[in-house]
């Protein structure tokens, strides 16, 4: 769905600012008690942690030179455009956030809405916008993400030392106990990973 008011817009912004906080501290929380799943040419390594309904995916990369950071945003938006599934309104496009100079946020695609409304078959933007769930970003992340009850994804790419870019690709599926969107969510995120993967090849 698109936004079509200069309001409706303010408010997808801001819906989408919380989702980049949320993705931030994810990434900024420690690996230790995730389960450990190496690539097929054993130099990477994906993580994963259950907990409650959500099924958490990391996935970190390191691009060698800051000057390619440019190439590899686009990369990444254009690799991980996938088809979006129609059971939540979702923004349909990227969503590109500069948290600093530093650090840039890329929601792919901008998360499910946690619309408390009911829904029909003509639903008004602003309505669903105004009725949609904030992210609680003063609490633990990962609390935070339990409370959410959908999926989110996106990327945290941030400028590090010896001009290198570290990249680290979020991936939490929601488990609402549909067996077969679970699996579908689940195939999903493992293209997402093959296609980064595969990025460190191109850049």
């Amino acid at each position: 769905m698109a936004c079509y008011s200069i309001y409706e817009n303010l408010v997808a912004i801001d819906h989408a600012n919380n989702t980049s906080e949320l993705l931030i501290k994810l990434s900024e929380t420690s690996t230790d008690d995730y389960s450990t799943h190496p690539t097929e040419n054993g130099d990477k390594i994906i993580y994963s942690k259950k907990i409650g309904n959500m099924d958490i995916g990391r996935l970190h990369l390191t691009i060698p030179s800051a000057s390619n950071i440019s190439n590899t945003k686009q990369y990444l938006t254009y690799k991980n455009n996938f088809k979006l599934n129609n059971h939540y309104y979702i923004y349909p496009y990227f969503y590109f956030s500069l948290h600093s100079n530093d650090t840039t946020i890329i929601l792919c695609p901008s998360r499910a809405l946690n619309y408390l409304g009911k829904i029909d078959d003509e639903p008004n933007m602003k309505e669903i916008l105004e009725n949609t769930q904030l992210i609680e970003t003063d609490i633990d992340p990962e609390e935070a993400l339990i409370k959410l009850d959908t999926n989110i994804s996106g990327f945290v790419i941030k400028k590090v030392e010896n001009d290198q870019v570290d990249v680290t690709y979020i991936n939490a599926i929601y488990d609402d106990g549909n067996s077969t969107k679970y699996f579908y969510d689940k195939k999903e995120r493992y293209h997402a990973y093959m296609n980064i993967l595969s990025l460190t090849q191109r850049i």
